[in-house]
């Protein structure tokens, strides 16, 4: 198997290592790009857009792994997604097969059980009823994440 035939979340992996490549360029130190802005701790979020849900295109797998949850958090993910979202998912989901609105549930909940200790959610509830987000604003205001809602529309 070639390396460009290799897949990652339905992108080939040397399109990841490069883009991965350009990412470390920017934060050279001979860049005049301020790296400060991706390393200070007390100035990063993790953003979730409700219009951009997911990264990966494949299995819900792969968003696990960029979400880094643990195994603890992965089963509160699945057990509150079929309680919000009234479908039950695994690892090995595909991700096409979820709705707009179960799509921005699973954002949300990858988010708040992420080891992430902030976050910004931007168009959250764009896609999802009212019942639904009122469920996800729920478990918002039980998160101890410092977390900030904005609809920039």
């Amino acid at each position: 198997m070639e390396l460009g035939d290799q897949f990652f979340g339905g992108m080939p992996v040397l399109i990841i290592k490069q883009m991965l490549s350009l990412f470390a360029d920017l934060l050279d130190k001979s860049s005049s790009f301020p790296a400060d802005v991706f390393m200070d701790s007390k100035k990063s979020y993790l953003i979730a857009d409700g219009q951009h849900p997911l990264v990966c295109t494949d299995a819900v797998r792969d968003e696990l792994i960029l979400y880094n949850l643990g195994l603890k958090e992965e089963a509160l993910l699945f057990s509150e997604f079929e309680r919000i979202a009234a479908k039950r998912i695994d690892i090995d989901s595909k991700l096409d097969a979820l709705s707009g609105g179960q799509k921005v549930v699973l954002m949300a909940l990858l988010a708040l059980y992420s080891p992430a200790p902030r976050i910004e959610f931007v168009h959250l509830t764009h896609s999802l009823d009212e019942d639904k987000a009122r469920q996800i604003l729920e478990l918002i205001k039980q998160s101890r994440k410092e977390i900030l809602l904005r609809d920039p529309s």
